[in-house]
């Protein structure tokens, strides 16, 4: 739980606090404890009776305060509960019959609902959804090692840094941006900002929201029984936290793609020192390959003005020199919000200064990203050229020649970027 939260939940053995006197303290060892019920606990007894004395022994003891526990779980003895565990949604208790207790599976599903969490299901089935422990649960011991999925990881306020919200709203038709998306299993190795979870709002009516996480079969996810080294689409409640059931939608793989209202690609998969950064294509209606920008063609020279048919009586004037490169372009100041400023004069520098064919080297996937928004010499839009470093750690491969543009500057891959140069004339990046 601690590494699957990112240490934002640890679980402990309970034990009473220093200077509790309740008559129970004694008898919890490493938090752990017999309780013995003055009752009959033999197969086919009512469970409901079994849990209600159970409570009030562990009441008569003075165990049922924060002061000692913030959940406790309860073993039933054999043939007693006709499930294999259940739990209170948002309660403090969950119970486990006889050898279930010692499923960790089946403690991440019960104390899941303790946190509120529903099921996890797909292709109707109420359980299926096997990349998140609200599933179907295992009867081994320790494994398998996994976690919960994107929209219950946000649902529980975890990874709540590394988390970007994206709505088809923000969308006109036509339009696609390339977002990267890191596994959750690396977030310590990754800058805050850096997405683990994408929340896509797909418009209502619909009453849910897609959630895309990549699905990492690593450390405490090393045992996921399904998706592994997938970008999971789960339709999980609009708005977090809340009780419903989720649907595991689509298990994506490189140049897999998924449509509900907003259109998901995965344009790639790439490993850039030590995590994986999957590439991610979101459109609403975008026509071809999203993936593929095309290069574009330089602009023309500027023509040279035509000899005179006839010669004058006089020689004929030198034609005139040609046109002097452009001077470097003045820049308007970068209106940053915080964190980027010098690294977007860098940028802007760079872009205008008729000399660098190249922008920079970085180690990390975590520079600002830069994209240029084009009109090319037809007029036609393209959308947006997006510059960043290459995936094996040398300067950006990205030349293009580009006319009428502007300069965008955002402090990750996703985010909404602000203008901060431009329209330049002309440049090459």
């Amino acid at each position: 739980s601690a590494a699957c939260s990112e240490n934002d939940l640890i679980i402990e053995p309970g034990a009473c606090v220093s200077g509790n006197t309740a008559p129970g303290c004694a008898e919890i060892s490493d938090g752990v404890m017999n309780l013995d019920l003055d009752m009959d606990l033999s197969p086919g007894v009512d469970y409901n009776a079994v849990q209600t004395a159970a409570f009030a022994k562990l009441n008569a003891l003075g165990l049922r305060d924060a002061a000692t526990a913030d959940y406790v779980m309860f073993l039933f003895p054999p043939g007693i509960s006709p499930w294999i565990a259940y739990a209170y949604i948002n309660g403090w208790s969950s119970f486990y019959s006889d050898t279930w207790g010692g499923s960790v599976s089946a403690h991440m599903h019960e104390v899941g609902h303790n946190f509120g969490l529903a099921h996890s299901g797909e292709l109707g089935e109420e359980y299926g959804d096997q990349s998140s422990y609200m599933g179907y649960s295992y009867s081994s011991i320790g494994s398998p090692a996994m976690c919960y999925h994107g929209g219950q990881h946000r649902s529980l306020g975890w990874y709540s840094t590394h988390t970007t919200e994206i709505a088809a709203s923000d969308f006109v038709s036509g339009q696609n941006e390339l977002v990267d998306l890191f596994a959750f299993t690396d977030v310590q190795a990754l800058s805050a900002g850096d997405p683990v979870i994408i929340k896509l709002d797909v418009a209502s009516p619909r009453g849910y929201a897609l959630y895309l996480q990549y699905n990492k079969a690593e450390a405490h996810n090393s045992g996921v029984v399904e998706s592994a080294n997938l970008v999971t689409v789960v339709q999980d409640a609009l708005n977090t936290p809340a009780y419903q059931q989720s649907w595991k939608v689509a298990s994506l793989g490189e140049g897999d793609d998924y449509n509900d209202n907003l259109r998901v690609k995965v344009c790639s998969l790439d490993v850039v020192g030590s995590v994986d950064v999957v590439r991610l294509s979101i459109s609403l209606d975008y026509i071809g390959d999203p993936c593929f920008t095309s290069p574009l063609s330089p602009p023309s020279p500027p023509s040279l003005p035509s000899p005179p048919l006839s010669p004058p009586p006089s020689p004929p004037s030198p034609l005139p020199p040609p046109p002097s490169p452009p001077p470097p372009l003045s820049l308007s100041k970068p209106r940053m919000s915080a964190g980027s400023t010098a690294f977007a004069w860098q940028f802007l520098a760079k872009v205008t200064d008729g000399k660098s064919k190249t922008f920079g080297k970085s180690k990390k996937q975590t520079s600002p990203w830069f994209s240029a928004k084009v009109t090319t010499e037809n007029q036609q839009p393209i959308g947006y050229v997006t510059v960043t470093p290459d995936t094996k750690n040398k300067p950006s491969k990205a030349k293009r020649y580009l006319k009428d543009f502007e300069i965008w500057v955002g402090k990750k891959a996703g985010q909404k970027a602000v203008k901060c140069g431009g329209p330049f004339a002309w440049s090459k990046i």
